[in-house]
């Protein structure tokens, strides 16, 4: 067993335990020899990835997200790779947040993540500890989603103004945050 840092594994740990409860794992290698050689990749019977070796580089993330972007480009209506690149993002997030304590970058990967896989619980508990420990705000918060979604969008970050709209209305449901919703989402 891989045992990652400690303040990795707190993060890990508080908000992904009940993503992996009851489950079996086998462990997966990606086709690239040289990404394969720096680390394994962790899923679930049916392939879908659910974490990853913890003491990646950023380089090594970004290679990861690159190549299931790329496999989405020629399959964009397939659900796995969809879920593979949300848990690939959210790993992501998990490394800058927990290791390298880059916390808008790494709510960032999240708030893609949790655009790719909304009812991913394991990334919306890890959304809502970056918001918690990253920004010291409360993620059960109106104002504090509402806050967020807006300089998402002023940031031009319309996944991460989506995602927060979309949590801000869970918690009130209030007609301008559906407005402001609206025009985050791309018109099909």
């Amino acid at each position: 067993m891989i045992r990652p840092s400690i303040s990795f594994v707190a993060l890990l740990l508080v908000t992904s335990s009940s993503c992996a409860a009851n489950s079996e794992y086998e462990t997966i290698t990606i086709n690239d020899e040289a990404v394969a050689a720096q680390h394994k990749l962790y899923r679930y019977k049916n392939h879908r990835i659910i974490g990853s070796v913890p003491n990646l580089k950023d380089g090594d993330c970004q290679n990861i997200i690159d190549k299931f972007e790329a496999a989405r480009r020629l399959d964009p209506d397939s659900d796995l790779i969809r879920e593979n690149l949300g848990r690939a993002y959210n790993n992501f997030g998990l490394f800058l947040g927990a290791r390298e304590k880059k916390w808008s970058e790494s709510l960032k990967q999240l708030h893609h993540a949790a655009y790719l896989e909304p009812a991913n619980v394991c990334t919306v508990q890890n959304l809502d500890g970056v918001i918690k420990c990253g920004f010291r705000m409360n993620p059960k918060s109106f104002a504090s989603r509402t806050k967020l979604a807006d300089q998402a969008r002023t940031d031009n970050d319309l996944f991460g103004a989506a995602v927060e709209y979309r949590a801000a209305l869970k918690l009130k449901n209030e007609q301008p945050i559906h407005k402001k919703l609206a025009d985050c989402l791309p018109v099909a």
